[in-house]
């Protein structure tokens, strides 16, 4: 869809007046709008046009309304977005160079100091990017889209005032409307060190340095991308379903954050959502237990009948073996926290320092004590190895296994016996066996999935 430009004398009063036309539609009913130089007026400052490369008009309900600087229309634009009023259908923007419009869709736009412009625009516009690039002269010069040009140069919707100092950012976190053109005032307060930070999602607005001097620093951009609730929702969906989670839960999780960003119980909302969702349910052992989630899970398992008291050399003893396994509470430094990805705890040192935990615990007896007895939490009736074995299988992992797997651990207790032949509980033999059997089915595969 072009203009071209339609040359007319007007001997009267000595002006070159230029038309340009365009045809909205193919069909019937078709608008035919024109600029006429030294005639039409601005539609939003009234000034009578005459430099028609810089113009630029809209189509709204039928009828052309011209405007004379890309800034004029821009402020009528914002101010119909502002009161809630229908924006145009269709928006043109002149060819500096040609004086043919393009739509907005495709104009490039070059925001430049250099070039004197109609009502202090600081704007030109041409119908591709190719073409404003070369008249790209100056590193101040910017070349954006129609959005760009909004997002640099409109009202904002959203003003946001943050102020980072040695204690961090305040307020903590903000929240705008997606989107919102959001104006951010950055400013400084009593920094030790240059600041320098990137908006996460938003690498077209690069790097933000603040320094030690204080001052302000503002930044523009569209809020089309859900920070903080997609942060927060995509770290709660990979600790709870999948090292990836799948994208529909993550944008339904942020869809419930971002409907209740006034409630106290917010993230319960959230976690809620996500523990009911149909991803939850059917994704299974995407996810391993962190060692002392391991732990934990093993000795309530095996009927504990132990506390840890800080002062008590068993304590100790116990908190030390955690600490080998890499996951120590409180002990990763901030603020990431531990790993939640599958892979850093299925490490040789995690596995095998977790195994041997809950292996000691499994056996271990002190003076007659035992802080974990697997042999007095198997109920009376049980004797056979099969038996033993389904029964371990079902109270530690809730579920069944597969065939092969089960079979080693009816074997392991069997020890090369009939697997149904009844097993004398009271050898001590026989109960260290089972010890054993509960240990090596806390080391299955199964038991660290979640």
């Amino acid at each position: 869809m072009t203009i071209r430009p339609r040359r007319s004398s007007w001997s009267a009063v000595g002006v070159l007046a230029v038309s340009l036309a365009v045809l909205i539609c193919s069909c019937g009913g078709e608008v035919t709008p024109e600029i006429t130089a030294g005639v039409d007026g601005c539609g939003e400052c009234g000034m009578v046009i005459d430099r028609t490369n810089e113009a630029c008009g809209t189509v709204h309900e039928g009828r052309f309304e011209p405007f004379c600087s890309p800034s004029c229309l821009l402020a009528k634009y914002d101010e119909r977005r502002a009161t809630g009023l229908d924006i145009p259908a269709s928006i043109f923007f002149a060819d500096y160079q040609g004086g043919g419009f393009s739509v907005a869709e495709t104009t490039a736009f070059l925001l430049t100091d250099h070039v004197p412009t109609v009502m202090n625009a600081r704007v030109i516009t041409f119908p591709s990017t190719t073409a404003a690039e070369a008249m790209q002269h100056h590193a101040d010069e910017v070349v954006t889209d129609w959005i760009g040009y909004r997002v640099l140069r409109g009202r904002p919707d959203a003003v946001v005032e943050t102020t980072f100092s040695a204690a961090g950012m305040e307020p903590e976190s903000v929240s705008v409307a997606k989107g919102d053109i959001v104006l951010w005032r950055v400013a400084a307060d009593g920094l030790e060190e240059d600041l320098i930070f990137r908006i996460k999602g938003y690498p077209e607005v690069g790097p933000v340095k603040l320094g030690t001097d204080g001052g302000t620093t503002e930044v523009r951009f569209l809020a089309t991308r859900p920070g903080v609730a997609r942060f927060v929702c995509t770290k709660l969906c990979r600790r709870l379903v999948a090292d990836n989670p799948p994208e529909s839960l993550v944008d339904a999780a942020s869809e419930v954050f971002l409907a209740n960003t006034d409630q106290s119980d917010q993230l319960e909302r959230v976690v809620r959502a996500i523990v009911l969702s149909d991803e939850f349910a059917e994704t299974w052992g995407d996810k391993v237990r962190r060692p002392f989630e391991l732990v934990i899970g093993a000795v309530r398992s095996m009927n504990p009948t132990f506390s840890l008291p800080l002062a008590a050399d068993f304590s100790r003893y116990v908190f030390w073996l955690l600490y080998t396994t890499g996951h120590f509470p409180y002990t990763w430094p901030p603020p990431t926290g531990f790993p939640d990805r599958k892979e850093i705890w299925l490490t040789t040192n995690a596995l095998v320092t977790s195994w041997r935990l809950t292996n000691l615990l499994a056996g271990l007896e002190l003076d007659g004590w035992r802080p974990c007895d697997p042999v007095a939490a198997t109920p009376v009736g049980l004797r056979s190895a099969a038996e033993l074995a389904d029964y371990w299988i079902d109270r530690t992992l809730l579920r069944s296994i597969d065939e092969p797997s089960r079979q080693a651990i009816i074997d392991f207790m069997a020890q090369g016996k009939n697997p149904d032949a009844q097993l004398n509980l009271g050898s001590r033999v026989i109960k260290d066996r089972l010890r054993s059997m509960v240990g090596l089915v806390l080391m299955s595969p199964e038991f660290h999935w979640r």
